[in-house]
């Protein structure tokens, strides 16, 4: 009885969690960078990296494949960053099955990580409308 309680609780908080406008931030604590404080941040990224839309509207035809794969698009991140901040103690980049990524770094590095996500998206979205 107490598990059939708490099950919905589970799903409501994993939906808020993965939606696709969510990105939460916590503060960590200073670091070796200059005394910057480090944040966690979570990033959905199921768009980029699972199966997109049937292609017609009807729901037939075969989905297209993930953009991109999430090790690749993790490389891709710190390669369009820079590769070497990721290294120092306390910076990371951990992907979840579920389409998210859990990224430690400071503030400045957080946007840069936000920018290289939004121009992925932008030219994922021109290559579907080129298709």
């Amino acid at each position: 009885m107490m598990f059939e309680a708490r099950l919905p609780l589970a799903i409501l908080l994993a939906a808020i969690l993965c939606s696709a406008a969510c990105k939460t931030t916590s503060e960590v604590g200073p670091t070796k960078l200059g005394g910057d404080a480090i944040t966690t941040t979570i990033y959905p990224v199921k768009d980029l990296v699972f199966s997109r839309a049937p292609v017609d509207a009807s729901g037939r035809g075969e989905p297209e494949g993930a953009w991109i794969q999430i090790a690749d698009l993790i490389a891709n991140i710190k390669n369009a960053t820079n590769p070497n901040y990721w290294e120092t103690e306390g910076t990371a980049i951990r992907a979840e099955d579920s389409g998210i990524l859990q990224v430690e770094a400071t503030a400045a590095m957080q946007q840069q990580v936000a920018q290289v996500l939004a121009d992925m998206r932008r030219f994922a979205s021109k290559q579907d409308r080129a298709q």
